[in-house]
Parts: C-alpha cells; sequence; structure tokens
C-alpha cells in the first residue's frame, strides 16, 4: 500500500482547506437587491432585462400553462397556481395571467430547484401584495446564502405593505445559486409570477480533482525520492 508522509497529508488538507474558503469567499458579500421592471398589458409588471446583461424572461416561469412546472415542488403538497383575487391571494397588480400562491389556504412552502448542474447569479420576479410574512431563501447546493422577507423589502425598497412591484435578486461576483425557497406562514399567501434569470457557471477556484492529481503527483515524487536515496546508501 503506497505510505504518504505526514508532510503531504498536511499540504493536501491545507489545499483542501483554502478552496473551500476560496469557495465560502464568493458568499461574504450580501446579495444586491433592486425594486423595478417595466409595465406589461397582461402580467403587470416584468424584468426589465435590457438593463440586466445577460437575463432572460422565463416563458415556462410565467406559469399561463396552467401547470405548475416539475422544477416547483412543495414537501407539503402541491403549489398552487390561480387566475385573479380570491378570499385568501390578491393578484399582482395589473396581472391578469396564471401566477403562483404560496400560503393562504395553499401550501405554505415552495421551493424551486433547477435542473441538473443548472446554477444562476441573477433572478427576478413580479411581487404581488407584498406582505412582512413573505419570505425568500436562496439556497446554493442545500447551503442557505442570502434570506430576504417581505418586511425587509418594505423597509428597504420603499414599498409598502400590499404593494406589488418586480424585485431582482444579484449574486456577489463569484457566487451562484441552484435553489430558491418562498414562504409565506400564517393567512397571508405570497403571490408571484414572470420569473427573469440569468444562467452562470459554476466558479471552481481549485477543484478537488485537481488537488487529488496535485497529491497524487506529490505522493509520486516523494517515493522517486526515498528510492533515490535507498540506491545512494
Amino acid at each position: 500500500m503506497m505510505q504518504i508522509s505526514a508532510r503531504w497529508v498536511g499540504i493536501f488538507s491545507g489545499l483542501m482547506l483554502g478552496a473551500s474558503q476560496i469557495c465560502s469567499a464568493a458568499y461574504a458579500a450580501s446579495f444586491t437587491v433592486t425594486a423595478g421592471g417595466v409595465t406589461d398589458p397582461t402580467a403587470g409588471v416584468i424584468a426589465d432585462i435590457a438593463a440586466i446583461p445577460g437575463a432572460v424572461r422565463s416563458t415556462a416561469l410565467a406559469f399561463n400553462t396552467g401547470v405548475v412546472p416539475a422544477t416547483f415542488t412543495s414537501p407539503n403538497g402541491t403549489p398552487t397556481l390561480q387566475t385573479g383575487t380570491t378570499a385568501t391571494s390578491t393578484a399582482p397588480t395589473g396581472d391578469t395571467t396564471t401566477y403562483l400562491s404560496v400560503g393562504g389556504a395553499n401550501v405554505d412552502d415552495v421551493i424551486w430547484l433547477l435542473p441538473g448542474t443548472t446554477v444562476l447569479n441573477y433572478t427576478g420576479f413580479y411581487w404581488g401584495s407584498v406582505e412582512a410574512s413573505n419570505v425568500v431563501n436562496i439556497l446554493n447546493n442545500g447551503t442557505l446564502v442570502f434570506s430576504f422577507t417581505g418586511a425587509d423589502a418594505i423597509a428597504q425598497l420603499g414599498v409598502q405593505a400590499g404593494d406589488s412591484f418586480f424585485v431582482n435578486f444579484f449574486a456577489p461576483s463569484g457566487a451562484v445559486f441552484n435553489r430558491v425557497d418562498f414562504l409565506s406562514p400564517g393567512s397571508a399567501a405570497f403571490e408571484i409570477d414572470s420569473f427573469s434569470l440569468r444562467t452562470s457557471t459554476v466558479p471552481e477556484p481549485l477543484s478537488t480533482a485537481g488537488l487529488l492529481v496535485f497529491g497524487a503527483m506529490g505522493a509520486s515524487k516523494l517515493r522517486g525520492g526515498n528510492r533515490r536515496q535507498s540506491t545512494q546508501k
């Protein structure tokens, strides 16, 4: 069995720790959150993608087929799509199309998990009748990287409770995410429509595979050095 000295084990462990710290550092800066979009005759407000390079409006995530996309799930039931105002949900201002309703009389936790290896560095959506209890949690590979509530929107974005507005979430430079959770515990619903997004690539400052190759090369050189020392004795 190949034996590696404690020195090489220490070097390899240090490199692994350094790579982990580099990946974590991308999230040290907070997300940037803004309010603003452009009006649409049927959807109310949609993303101003001309002002967001690389962003696109998602047709599938406008919910106009009336079918919940497969990427939207809930541990407590089936997410609910609605049109118009109901007893527990208020349609976003100017939006006559189908929208996602979280909470109220519907399931109060909906998970949007991106497929495969897809990651984003920006997303936005039309947020209807904002309530303090509405919550947006942004995660990457199961780790929470940012959280924003209706109370935050009211305090930071100049909107009032009950307002509808288009919200934009920009990840810090070098950071990505692949999941967004929408929660609205209690009686107030969280109405959501007209997603926009921008895909990115997974940042790999120093991959595990590269470290393994480096470690193997180092171990090989170490064995070669030991053999030379043995023949010289």
